[in-house]
């Protein structure tokens, strides 16, 4: 009977850890269904380009309506360094301007395989 129980224990065990991976599975699609922040999805403020400058320091182009800023930014603060018109960009036009998905459309498209790896310089 000792080794009878043992193996239900064993294959009790067993189910419930499936059992929770599969509540996890479940309550974590819902909650990414449901709760959807906006972060980043903007329809009139854009980060055309960004270049670190130094530690902990970077500079942001940001196009907000017709108008582009150069911003520096710290761990502390941003600093408006200059503005410049939309227009004085020869190449800024809404095509150039990358587009920001969700986590779930770019995961989708991992899976995919729309981003394909480099070849690492083989020659086919």
């Amino acid at each position: 009977m000792n080794g009878w129980t043992e193996i239900l224990s064993i294959i009790g065990t067993i189910v419930l850890m499936i059992a929770v991976f599969a509540a996890a599975y479940y309550v974590s699609k819902y909650v990414g269904k449901h709760y959807k922040p906006n972060y980043g999805l903007s329809k009139n403020i854009t980060v055309i380009d960004s270049t670190v400058i130094g530690k902990d320091r970077s500079l942001l182009l940001v196009k907000v309506g017709e108008k582009v800023f150069l911003i520096g930014s710290t761990p502390n603060e941003f600093t408006l360094l200059s503005e410049f018109e939309a227009g004085q960009f020869a190449d800024l036009s809404e095509a150039n301007i990358p587009v920001q998905n969700d986590f779930i459309s770019t995961f989708r498209d991992v899976i995919k395989g729309k981003f394909k790896k480099p070849d690492d310089g083989e020659q086919n």
